[in-house]
């Protein structure tokens, strides 16, 4: 996934280079095999062992997002801007993901995923509801 994130990088802003990585690697492979990616994701959010590993998970793949947003525009890997928008896109992830989940996997994790996406994209403005 990383590997697809830094390639889309290099020709689109930071949160579609994410969508199509995801798009790409992610969903193919929870598609392919959704009732592992359950059974994983069930123990990932349920287990509390697992729940602590969630921070350091996402804190390495923020490093790891944040050196490739660097490599692609030039700034540091520890600017303030370019971690802000690597934590944003990692979060953004784990957030489509845990909703998923509550949901009972009855929303396709695409769905999730792009719907989690658009609120960052949409400057995370919060329209009430229809």
């Amino acid at each position: 996934l990383l590997e697809v994130i830094e390639e889309e990088l290099g020709s689109r802003p930071p949160i579609e280079a994410c969508r199509r990585a995801v798009v790409r690697v992610l969903s193919n492979l929870y598609d392919n095999e959704e009732e592992m990616a359950r059974r994983k994701t069930r123990l990932f959010f349920e287990e509390p062992a697992m729940r602590a590993l969630q921070f350091e998970s996402a804190d390495f793949f923020t490093g790891v997002i944040a050196e490739a947003l660097a490599r692609a525009t030039g700034r540091s890997a520890s600017d303030l801007q370019t971690q802000v928008v690597a934590a944003a896109l990692v979060w953004t992830l784990m957030a489509a993901i845990r909703h998923w989940h509550a949901g009972g996997y009855r929303t396709p994790l695409r769905t999730e995923i792009d719907e989690a996406l658009a609120a960052i994209e949409n400057g995370l403005t919060l329209p009430p509801k229809r």
